[in-house]
């Protein structure tokens, strides 16, 4: 077991933005528009296919997900932009890039092995890149991988060999980069974290994305003069959709089906005139409403607990 190599306070790496604002902490989706937003931003900026990404509201980035390997000899995704090639994310060692065998409740009391959830993963994934400050909480800014290697990622010569290396040309120093010593030691603890506090998480999540979902319809129908455009409507539904509120309801079934119903009225009033005047869809604005103030009210308690503690 080696020590871990933390990025030190009186270290001058290059650091560099991406999605995220000073002070954001990479635990935790606060505002669920800006939250999809980067699921488009992420793969524009890095070329990481979207279906490539886990989409989580424990965390607030969208993580790539890494296969067992890459096709054809490539290094990664075949559309990854080498100019990006300096994020911390496009590098994640072998240990964080994939999933340890974890023991789940099958929700009648007789736990089995499996892989580790989503969730879990990515709260690791999160702890890790913190802990190493490869990603910068105070800056809100990412370790630039290459300049650690003493690579200049804006000349276009390195951004050329940087393409041929993923191209699967060898490369000393390409080839030797591993942040794995940047990662805590104990890798097993981390698990152990990253389990202990992703189900608070999650809970804390589904509160704040109902009620940022909920204040956002609550500020579009003012701006409206007091009715709900479709448009408004089905922005919150299919975000609602997407990251999965049904699960934080206390009748998930209920929800689920909810929420591809409203998609759906939505989706077909659009087709009208753009505004949700029909009494059909105004039923859906309200049951819509209903569902995110209960969502928000049945896991304030974890979001409070986890601001407190912040």
């Amino acid at each position: 077991m080696t020590d871990q190599a933390t990025i030190a306070e009186g270290d001058l790496p290059i650091y560099r933005p991406l999605m995220l604002e000073p002070g954001e902490s990479l635990l935790l989706a606060r505002d669920a528009v800006q939250f999809m937003a980067r699921l488009v931003e992420f793969p524009e900026a890095t070329g990481v296919p979207t279906d490539a990404l886990v989409v989580t509201p424990v965390i607030s980035i969208p993580l790539p997900i890494y296969p067992p390997t890459f096709d054809g000899g490539a290094r990664r995704w075949p559309s990854v932009k080498p100019e990006a090639m300096w994020h911390p994310l496009l590098w994640l060692p072998e240990v964080l890039a994939s999933r340890f065998p974890v023991s789940i409740d099958d929700g009648r009391g007789s736990p089995r092995e499996g892989v580790e959830p989503d969730d879990i993963w990515a709260v690791r994934v999160a702890i890790e890149l913190t802990q190493s400050r490869l990603y910068d909480q105070e800056s809100g800014m990412w370790v630039d991988v290459l300049a650690l290697a003493g690579l200049d990622i804006q000349q276009v010569e390195v951004q050329q060999r940087v393409q041929a290396w993923l191209n699967g040309a060898p490369d000393r120093v390409l080839d030797a980069i591993d942040l794995s010593g940047y990662l805590m030691p104990d890798a097993e603890w981390v698990l152990k974290e990253a389990a202990a506090n992703a189900g608070g998480l999650r809970h804390a999540a589904f509160a704040a994305v109902a009620g940022d979902l909920l204040d956002k319809l609550d500020h579009a129908a003012t701006v409206s003069g007091g009715h709900i455009e479709c448009g408004d409507l089905l922005a919150v539904a299919q975000i609602g959709d997407a990251l999965e509120l049904a699960r934080g309801s206390h009748d998930p079934q209920f929800a689920m089906r909810m929420w591809l119903q409203a998609v759906s009225t939505c989706e077909a009033a659009l087709g009208i005139d753009g505004v949700a005047a029909d009494e059909t869809v105004l039923q859906v604005a309200d049951t819509v409403r209903s569902e995110l103030a209960a969502v928000r009210g049945a896991n304030e308690s974890w979001l409070t607990a986890l601001t407190a503690a912040a």
